[in-house]
């Protein structure tokens, strides 16, 4: 049984906002908290976590150059006349505790949005976020601009895979080619989409023991990283 989803969606922020330290002791709790998730959450939420986690593996590359190729400290291979030009022992583990971070919350937002019906998902950001109301402004337009942002991703996502016309020259002239199928098929789908309504599940509260899973997780988190 999982909780509330108003409690699925403030524990993920917990997690999200524990993990962008990138403390080691912090991802190796986390890593078990998600595993843990993955185990309970069956094999569609499984596959969407890898989906996801393996869609950004030429960000995780480049955070790999980044850190490995431009961090001080000592060559990763001990050829003096390659130093220059060598990743850093430090670098590489900067950037793998970041890889492993961003490849958690991934797996993470991947199971809530399998496991959490997008009407709910909805109501839960709603709900999340009721102090906009104490500054004068609406959580419910709020809540029908997240959930029309769920619906086009969502559409597109589920579209067909984008066929861009073969462009000669750099991968950079291919992305461009296929940035360009991309941008007129959003504007096509802008000027043909029927309007249909947002469906926002005003939620039930939260039961009371429910609110110590993302203040025990908030804790560990706390602990973990004063380690």
């Amino acid at each position: 049984m999982f909780p509330h989803p108003l409690i699925r969606v403030l524990s993920l922020l917990v997690m999200i906002v524990a993990l962008a330290w990138g403390q080691p002791a912090v991802i190796a709790g986390a890593s078990f908290v998600v595993a843990l998730l993955l185990w309970r959450s069956g094999m569609e939420a499984r596959r969407a976590a890898a989906r996801l986690v393996r869609r950004l593996r030429w960000f995780f590359l480049s955070i790999v150059v980044v850190f490995g190729w431009f961090t001080p400290g000592v060559p990763a291979l001990d050829v003096p006349a390659l130093a220059a030009w060598l990743p850093t022992w430090e670098g590489l583990a900067a950037g793998g505790l970041r890889i492993g971070a961003l490849a958690l919350i991934a797996a993470a937002v991947a199971v809530c949005l399998v496991l959490t019906p997008q009407a709910a998902l909805v109501g839960a950001l709603r709900d999340l976020a009721t102090p906009l109301s104490w500054l004068g402004l609406s959580r419910d337009r709020f809540a029908v601009r997240i959930g029309l942002t769920l619906a086009a991703v969502t559409a597109l996502r589920d579209s067909p895979g984008i066929q861009a016309e073969p462009a000669a020259g750099s991968p950079w002239h291919r992305a461009a080619s296929v940035g360009r199928v991309l941008y007129a098929r959003a504007l096509s789908k802008g000027e043909t989409a029927p309007c249909e309504p947002v469906v926002i599940e005003i939620l039930s509260p939260p039961a009371p023991w429910e609110w110590a899973i993302p203040l025990g997780l908030a804790l560990l988190c706390g602990a973990l990283a004063q380690m």
